[in-house]
């Protein structure tokens, strides 16, 4: 089975991907409804960010060394 992406987030949750991305990133960019609304969809599809793809698209680790 393939990993939920933000796609798949956006498109059962009738939002944009970047509204997805605010949901996780920065909550206080939407509305109470819509934010609601993109959570539920991604608890109920299993959604969770992939840690090593935020570090690509960042360009940064997180760790030392």
């Amino acid at each position: 089975m393939s990993r939920v992406t933000i796609a798949d987030v956006a498109s059962a949750a009738g939002v944009s991907k970047t509204a997805v991305s605010f949901a996780f990133n920065n909550p206080d960019r939407l509305g109470p409804a819509t934010l609601e609304r993109v959570l539920d969809v991604a608890r109920e599809l299993g959604y969770t960010p992939h840690p090593a793809a935020r570090a690509l698209s960042m360009r940064r680790s997180g760790t030392i060394g």
